[in-house]
């Protein structure tokens, strides 16, 4: 008589496989250290695995500067960079009141660094003609991205307005960074329909209409590809197939 509430045991050799594989692979790691001298050096503990000693990288040079760790990289207070126009270190002073993150401090004040190297003469003494021409120039030749255009508004808005009083200019007025037209985060039928009706391919259009269908990820989706020497279409992974 079979009975049905029994659990079937794991099979062994696969238990003895998995072990092997560990034993394998501690093995490789054991040589690769060995071979590869200091640099790659590392201990064995009993648990089992090889630790690794990782290098201390000192991203600082001059240890004896502030900095506050705010991002994966260290910025240098912009206080302590070597001005090259007692303006700009005026400026350093009041982004160091204003602001906490030094990375919002090198922003800043980089953005009024390269004002000064486009004009060529003192931040303090330039025009809100000479301004609204840099601005002019960052837009329509070099193509910034609005999100970068607001952020040098912004910076030279707190250098002329808020540290050299000039509340007359109307240039930063006319400065407008709309961000550029992207797809709406929900797309009508009609739009759908459009959309998978110009992508050609059955191989692009596939996962497209997965992702559509079944709200997939698209990392889920992408696996849903031609396979190598396939002649015809694109070939779905099972759990796919019944929802296209």
């Amino acid at each position: 008589m079979v009975n049905r509430g029994a659990v079937p045991a794991l099979p062994a050799a696969g238990l003895l496989n998995k072990a092997a594989a560990r034993r394998r692979r501690s093995d490789a790691l054991r040589r690769m250290g060995k071979s590869s001298g200091s640099d790659m050096a590392g201990f064995y503990y009993p648990g089992g695995g090889m630790q690794t000693q990782q290098p201390t990288v000192q991203t600082n040079s001059n240890p004896d500067l502030p900095t506050i760790r705010t991002t994966g990289r260290e910025y240098v207070n912009p206080v302590d960079y070597q001005h090259p126009d007692p303006s700009m270190a005026r400026f350093a002073e009041l982004l160091a009141l204003r602001y906490d993150a030094n990375r919002t401090r090198h922003a800043y004040y980089r953005h009024l660094r390269l004002i000064h190297q486009h004009c060529g003469t003192d931040p303090a003494a330039v025009t809100a003609a000479q301004l609204r021409d840099y601005f002019l120039r960052v837009k329509l030749q070099k193509r910034w991205q609005p999100k970068s255009i607001r952020q040098a508004r912004a910076a030279a808005r707190l250098f002329f307005v808020g540290l050299l009083a000039h509340t007359d200019w109307r240039v930063f007025a006319q400065i407008r960074a709309k961000d550029h037209d992207a797809l709406p985060a929900v797309l009508t039928r009609q739009q759908v329909h459009d959309l998978l009706a110009a992508i050609r391919l059955r191989r692009y259009r596939t996962p497209l209409n997965v992702v559509i269908r079944q709200n997939t990820r698209l990392q889920q989706a992408a696996r849903a590809t031609r396979r190598p020497g396939a002649t015809t279409g694109g070939e779905l992974p099972r759990g796919y197939r019944e929802a296209v």
